[in-house]
C-alpha cells in the first residue's frame, strides 16, 4: 500500500511537471505567433511604403515622358514649319533666279 502510494504521489507529480510544461509550451508558442505576426506586419508595412514611393516615381516617370513627348511634338511642328518656309524661300530664289 505505501509503494502504490508513493507511486500515485510520483505520478501525481509527474503530472503536474507535464502540465507546467505544457503551460510553457503554450505561453512559448503564443510568445512566437505573436512576433511572427509583429514581423510580419512591419515587413507588410515597409513593403507598403516602397510600393507608395515607387507609384510616386512611376508617376513622376510619365508626368516626364509626357513633357518629353509633347516638347517633341512641338519641335516637330517647328521643323515642318520650318521645312514649309524653306521651300518657300527656295521657290522665291528660283522665281528670282528665273526672272533675272
Amino acid at each position: 500500500m505505501f509503494v502504490a502510494r508513493t507511486e500515485i504521489t510520483n505520478l501525481k507529480a509527474h503530472v503536474e511537471e507535464l502540465t507546467k510544461s505544457e503551460m510553457d509550451f503554450k505561453v512559448r508558442y503564443e510568445e512566437a505567433r505573436s512576433h511572427r505576426e509583429r514581423v510580419e506586419e512591419q515587413q507588410l508595412i515597409i513593403k507598403d511604403k516602397d510600393l507608395a514611393g515607387k507609384d510616386v516615381e512611376i508617376g513622376e516617370l510619365k508626368r516626364h515622358l509626357r513633357e518629353s513627348l509633347e516638347a517633341l511634338e512641338v519641335d516637330k511642328q517647328k521643323c515642318e514649319s520650318l521645312e514649309i518656309d524653306l521651300e518657300a524661300e527656295k521657290s522665291k530664289s528660283e522665281s528670282i533666279e528665273e526672272a533675272r
